[in-house]
């Protein structure tokens, strides 16, 4: 029962949303069946629980049709109406929520019955809210592109042949929707292929960065893109990420908050792929990142809540850092803001992450065995972190075995990008190597630590030179260069 369409529909809804849906069900313009209504009715009582027991085929045809004999054919009729009577109330809302959308409903009706007083005021009244709204994005591009398509259609039934500056403006605002939409779609895509084995096709987009080249930007969400990308096509070229920086500050407070975030989290992603290669100065502009969009309330998703990631950059970065007890201050004091069914994984993975670093290994180990590998990046960093621990404690055939394990699932694993893999790889290599090294053999321990400086993508190398270096004083007695 509890797997019913109708059911998984209604227990998304709000309090709120559920009573107006009551009222929109209630309504003879929308719903002309008084069935229908019973059975809200009667589902209502349960809500937002349609797992109880008395709720049955039985009881839900009782309450419709009192006097009847159960008939399933004719009871999930019912359903089936009062299912797409929610999914109406659905578009309903959405209009609602978005009214540009039912301000270009209500123009397109004008033109197409030709009612100049009634098209001339809309018309008006759409430019007017065009104009008003606080942000020049794709959202903005798109309705006055259709504005402008409207007025174009209009002004050609009347035969009115004075139409060559709308048409201009139509194609102008089709222009910057499209490019702001594309390098937004772009930008996902680059980073995307970063984090996971997918390759991607953009056509044209070679063609539009040259073109943009050429030009100077005046649209500041495209500045934006367009150093964003520059970002991820060349990044080797740092200047690109210094403009990016330059740019999401002095203009993402112009830009839709939920833009404004998604925009950042591509420049830390951006920041963590340059320090997985070896740039270690990119941890601190990523905290300074992550603690900007954190003053400014942007860190948090549409719900109020604190993604996971975000939430393990701001761990691991404190902790990278030196800084341990912000670490673990960050840990316990942002736990209540991670989403409630992550909540609980993403706090002991964390945690762990820090005793790790902090030396507590026994507890760290007990707390990864509470994880649940549901991630890929979950399982990569949680080998890494047994790698670890168990290097430190000497357990070297539990480590041993875990390298083969780990090497094996990364050779298999189809998902994970190019480069991730690449950074996972390189620390099995070299903590398999550095395991086998007898204490004293400073030369090879010095050949491992060049090894380390010229590996271009490796997890943990700052952990792996921490070891080396902890031998090398051992032999010298005094402190490594």
């Amino acid at each position: 029962m509890e797997n019913l369409k109708l059911f998984q529909l209604l227990e998304k809804f709000s309090k709120q949303e559920l009573k107006s849906l009551g009222n929109f069900v209630r309504s003879p313009y929308f719903n002309t069946k008084k069935e229908s209504i019973v059975l809200f009715d009667f589902l209502e009582k349960y809500y937002p629980d349609f797992s109880n027991a008395k709720l049955t085929y039985e009881a839900m045809f009782a309450a419709i049709y009192p006097q009847q004999k159960l008939n399933i054919k004719k009871l999930s009729y019912v359903i089936s109406y009062l299912s797409q009577l929610c999914e109406k109330f659905i578009a309903t809302e959405q209009l609602f929520k978005h009214p540009f959308q039912s301000e270009i409903a209500r123009l397109t009706y004008f033109a197409e019955i030709e009612l100049e007083i009634g098209f001339n005021k809309s018309q008006r009244e759409l430019e007017k809210n065009l104009e008003q709204f606080p942000y020049r994005n794709a959202e903005y591009y798109y309705y006055n592109y259709q504005l402008q398509q409207l007025k174009q259609k209009y002004q050609s039934r009347a035969q009115n042949h004075h139409n060559e500056d709308i048409l201009q403006n139509t194609m102008d605002q089709l222009d910057f929707y499209y490019l702001c939409d594309k390098l937004r779609l772009a930008s996902e895509m680059l980073n995307r292929q970063n984090i996971v084995a997918v390759d991607y096709k953009m056509n044209l987009l070679e063609e539009i960065m040259q073109v943009l080249h050429k030009k100077t930007i005046q649209n500041p969400l495209l500045i934006i893109y367009y150093n964003l990308l520059l970002c991820l096509q060349y990044p080797e070229e740092e200047s690109h990420f210094s403009n990016l920086l330059e740019n999401l500050t002095l203009y993402s407070q112009t830009t839709d908050p939920i833009e404004a975030r998604q925009l950042y989290l591509l420049a830390v992603n951006y920041g963590v792929l340059k320090a997985q290669e070896g740039n270690l100065a990119y941890l601190q502009k990523i905290l300074n990142i992550q603690q900007e969009m954190l003053d400014r309330n942007l860190i948090y998703d549409e719900k109020g809540y604190l993604s996971q990631w975000s939430y393990t950059n701001f761990v691991r970065l404190n902790a990278r850092l030196g800084h341990i007890d912000a670490a673990f201050v960050f840990v316990d004091k942002y736990k209540h803001k991670l989403p409630p069914d992550q909540r609980d994984n993403a706090y002991n993975f964390n945690l762990a992450y820090v005793l790790t670093q902090s030396k507590a290994l026994h507890k760290a180990q007990l707390l990864l065995n509470e994880v649940v590998f549901d991630d890929v990046f979950y399982f990569c960093e949680a080998k890494v972190m047994l790698l670890q621990i168990y290097y430190l404690l000497e357990q070297i055939n539990p480590l041993l075995s875990l390298l083969d394990s780990f090497r094996v699932y990364l050779g298999r694993n189809a998902l994970i990008s190019q480069i991730k893999k690449e950074a996972y790889v390189n620390f099995v290599k070299i903590i398999g190597k550095l395991v086998k090294i007898y204490d004293n053999d400073k030369t090879a321990l010095l050949k491992i630590k060049t090894e380390i400086a010229n590996t271009r993508r490796l997890v943990g190398a700052m952990w792996l030179t921490d070891r080396i270096n902890e031998k090398l004083y051992t032999i010298q007695g005094n402190a490594p260069d």
